[in-house]
């Protein structure tokens, strides 16, 4: 990760919260499964519009974590900042990976509906944006002021709303996130073939093609 993102080193100070972090959460998720960093494929990625990926773990398989060069909406490389805000995120939400495999489990199993299950993932999804922001706040603010280096806290989540109720009232559009992308992602991996073929029989089509059990998103 720090040769194919060499800014990251940027952060690598002698007191720096980050290196053992990042050695700790590739060594393994919450049930003790591997996760590798996987170079950001640029043109794999490009329509889901996002910096970062993550992959989460199951029993037959390691997770993943990859981050872009530069920048999606911009086009600039990705400073330090952005890129271990990216790096934080995901491996939030490959620690926790379990909870959102839960959740897939419960929709595949008729448990949960379109709607509720784009609503747990994002909620599933927050959690890990509440950490993120407990992180920025106790351990990269501090060490940032201690060094002496300049770090913008709306990478970190820092001005999200503090509940998800607050959260999903902002996310009104039915033809962006989560909707789109969680909505997508039923379409394409929970619902039965039989299904998909009605579906797209409405003029909805599906039109993601990530692998099962991938991770929520830092956008």
């Amino acid at each position: 990760m720090l040769h194919d993102l060499p800014a990251m080193r940027q952060w690598l100070t002698k007191d720096n919260p980050f290196y053992d972090f990042a050695v700790q959460h590739y060594a393994a998720d919450a049930q003790g499964r591997r996760v590798y960093w996987v170079p950001f494929k640029e043109d794999g990625w490009k329509t889901i519009g996002c910096n970062a990926i993550s992959v989460v773990a199951t029993p037959n398989r390691a997770g993943s974590i990859s981050i872009r060069k530069v920048d999606f909406q911009t086009g600039a490389p990705i400073s330090a900042n952005k890129a271990w805000a990216c790096f934080v995120f995901e491996a939030l939400n490959t620690l926790n990976g379990y909870r959102y495999t839960r959740i897939i489990s419960e929709a595949k199993n008729g448990v949960l509906s379109r709607e509720q299950f784009i609503l747990r993932a994002a909620e599933d999804e927050f959690r890990n944006v509440i950490e993120q922001k407990k992180f920025y706040r106790q351990i990269v603010e501090p060490w940032a002021r201690r060094n002496r280096i300049k770090t913008d806290g709306v990478e970190w989540h820092s001005k999200s709303p503090e509940t998800f109720e607050e959260e999903i009232r902002l996310r009104y559009d039915k033809n962006a996130y989560p909707w789109d992308f969680f909505g997508e992602y039923y379409d394409n991996y929970i619902l039965n073939k039989e299904e998909q073929g009605a579906l797209k029989g409405k003029a909805h089509p599906a039109k993601l093609t990530l692998p099962p059990e991938v991770g929520p998103l830092h956008r």
